[in-house]
């Protein structure tokens, strides 16, 4: 989202942080989730568009054990593919890593 709709869905301009974590997430493709939340689970996360807007998303959850470090980024660079495949409308952030 541009700023404005970015304030419009938090109800406040987002703080550097957030705003670090977000350029992160736009170039990776995927956001992630290890434990940050839960411990034991990790979830793998990216959205899906329509007209370049996100109006559902994909989350790849489960137990830690099961999504390990080293499987993270290809199962958020598939997850990612399909979501592109399911979008419709302009993608602006989206990343090739496959």
């Amino acid at each position: 989202l541009d700023g404005d709709g970015q304030k419009a869905l938090l109800g406040k301009p987002p703080d550097a942080q957030l705003l670090t974590q977000l350029e992160q997430v736009r170039k990776q493709g995927y956001s992630l989730n290890d434990e940050a939340l839960v411990t034991g689970s990790t979830n793998v996360g990216v959205p899906i568009f329509e007209a370049g807007r996100p109006v559902a998303a994909i989350v790849v959850a489960g137990p830690s054990k099961r999504l390990p470090r080293s499987k993270q980024r290809e199962i958020g660079a598939l997850a990612a593919k399909t979501a592109t495949l399911l979008s419709r409308g302009q993608q602006h952030h989206r990343r090739e890593q496959w």
